[in-house]
């Protein structure tokens, strides 16, 4: 367990993001996005994004999920291609 301040530079197989609504998405609070991205890119393996309430970064987080969803079809089929070239 570790704030998302002390995770930089870390990584774990499995991340669990909590209160997700209380990060902002406003010019004025660029770091709180670069805190999300630093919090969102620790996960090797699994992430989990918690939230009770709404806000921008949970409106914006759920846009990048559902394209992440849609696209996801391509990239398996993009990476089974890959493993096929591969000698």
């Amino acid at each position: 367990i570790s704030t998302v301040p002390s995770a930089k530079g870390m990584d774990a197989p499995k991340v669990i993001i909590l209160n997700a609504e209380a990060y902002s998405m406003s010019n004025e609070d660029y770091d709180e996005k670069k805190m999300m991205y630093v919090a969102l890119t620790r996960a090797r393996e699994e992430l989990t994004v918690l939230f009770t309430g709404q806000g921008e970064m949970v409106d914006e987080l759920k846009r990048c999920h559902d394209t992440y969803k849609k696209i996801l079809p391509k990239l398996k089929a993009l990476e089974k291609r890959a493993k096929e070239l591969v000698i």
